[in-house]
């Protein structure tokens, strides 16, 4: 085991939420972070040039952005024309866990949200009255449509209280990777293509760090081979093939479905985007929001002169 260097070197850009995890933040309290009074500024426009390269590479969708002064912004893109965005002040712009309802589940205008409140996950309709709760929090549903939480270090459905993985599992798995002076809990996790999980361990042992690592079922992909100081802000792909996290020196860690460290062409991002079809990834720097094509070895970069806290794409 060796502690992380700063940055991991990722290949493909984190995707943050889904289009409806956006559009909620938009008048949903307790969403994220408190709002924050800022004085509404217009941005300043990119260079009309950049359109033009956005639009010959085939980039589009609209990218959401909190700038250095936590106001929210968005841009359609190739165009780079402004769009609404969620009024207020945010940094961060994780969205409640947010569950669509369609043909043959039922109303397919039915949204059920799920979010922490003191340590319980309430699911209410969007905008209607709460349907259930229990104790818990990190909610996420996966691809069965069930709500899983994060409740005492493991991963548990919340109606039928099925343990998904246990403290157990996790100990297990974790030992056979070389951790035996440490005791780990699940801190938070993310939901990945053909129901695994990324998550973020957290180390009860002194001395001990995070963890990131990719689970299906009860069984790690790939035992990690890093601990970092701290981990937050895990987040997947919009099709579920990377999860990312942020660290807290600064940088990305970057796993594949596989558990697999993927490699990042630009190193030094601290917020990280992919578009809608993973084609396209946008990173966050502290000289701008880099464009370029995910899986390319040696990218062609677009750069927005635009400094961004975090970023979705949708």
């Amino acid at each position: 085991m060796q502690r992380a260097l700063t940055w991991l070197v990722i290949a493909a850009v984190v995707g943050l939420a889904a289009a409806a995890g956006v559009d909620a933040l938009q008048g949903e309290p307790g969403a994220a972070e408190p709002r924050i009074r800022t004085e509404e500024r217009p941005p300043r426009p990119p260079p009309a040039d950049l359109a033009a390269d956005l639009r010959e590479a085939g980039v589009t969708g609209v990218l959401t952005y909190a700038d250095e002064e936590c106001r929210v912004r968005a841009l359609v893109l190739p165009d780079l024309q402004p769009h609404p965005a969620p009024t207020g002040g945010r940094c961060r712009l994780a969205a409640p866990a947010l569950q669509r309802f369609g043909p043959p589940v039922g109303d397919p205008q039915r949204v059920l949200v799920a979010r922490c409140r003191s340590g319980r996950v309430e699911v209410a309709e969007l905008g209607g009255n709460i349907i259930d709760q229990g104790h818990g929090c990190e909610p996420a549903w996966g691809p069965n449509g069930a709500l899983a939480v994060v409740r005492d270090g493991a991963i548990v459905e919340l109606a039928s209280r099925r343990v998904l993985l246990s403290k157990q599992d996790l100990a297990r798995e974790l030992r056979r990777a070389g951790w035996e002076e440490f005791s780990f809990a699940v801190e938070r996790f993310a939901w990945l293509r053909g129901g695994a999980v990324a998550l973020i361990a957290d180390a009860r042992s002194e001395g001990g760090g995070d963890v990131l690592a990719v689970f299906r079922g009860r069984r790690a992909l790939e035992p990690p081979s890093f601990d970092y100081d701290d981990l937050t802000d895990l987040r997947s792909s919009p099709l579920g093939t990377f999860a990312a996290a942020r660290i807290g020196g600064g940088g990305l860690a970057v796993l594949d479905r596989r558990g697999r460290p993927a490699e990042l062409f630009v190193r030094h991002g601290q917020a990280l985007a992919w578009s809608p079809d993973e084609r396209w990834i946008a990173e966050a720097t502290e000289d701008g929001i880099y464009i370029f094509e995910s899986g390319d070895r040696v990218p062609t970069l677009i750069r927005i002169p635009v400094v961004a806290q975090d970023l979705v794409w949708r």
